[in-house]
């Protein structure tokens, strides 16, 4: 939940700050369409596999379908003031490099807690039940097969 909201602020302030900075500053023809500057030292997957990236995101839907709060504008302005004390010179690239590591780091959190949602489930039973019949323990890994029913292999692999 907490990296939901950090992406989805994160991703407000980018596009917020790239449309004001774009405003701004009149960008040749050419340089619209070259791909953005990687870091030194750290290549993109779609650079590897020798592909141009194939970026389908609607930043319109996307925003149309958000929920703002108080705790969105204080994300989005603290987020600013974080880049201009790390990045004051390319706070476009902070933004990217921000958004980029939380992104991920949430997608993570998503496999992880799909693969171990279950077992994390039946533990928690266990803590709050104690000692409890092994068939009160398999309705967790029942549950996991109808949810993920294209994981199902790796859901026997892991529960045993």
């Amino acid at each position: 939940m907490v990296w939901t909201i950090i992406v989805l602020v994160s991703a407000a302030a980018f596009v917020w700050v790239a449309k004001l900075e774009n405003k701004n500053r009149v960008v040749p023809a050419i340089q619209q369409t070259q791909p953005s500057a990687m870091v030194p030292g750290i290549p993109t997957l779609s650079g590897l596999l020798g592909q141009n990236p194939n970026i389908d995101f609607d930043a319109r839907k996307f925003f149309a379908l958000a929920y703002y709060s108080p705790i969105t504008a204080e994300a989005e302005k603290n987020i600013k003031i974080v880049a201009q004390q790390h990045s004051p010179n390319d706070k476009e690239a902070f933004y990217a490099r921000f958004i980029g590591v939380g992104l991920i780091a949430y997608q993570h959190d998503v496999t992880w807690y799909t693969i171990y949602g279950s077992q994390l489930a039946a533990l928690e039973e266990l803590n709050s039940r104690g000692l409890i019949p092994i068939a009160d323990l398999k309705k967790h890994y029942d549950k996991a097969v109808i949810d993920y029913p294209k994981h199902t292999p790796i859901i026997r692999s892991i529960s045993g």
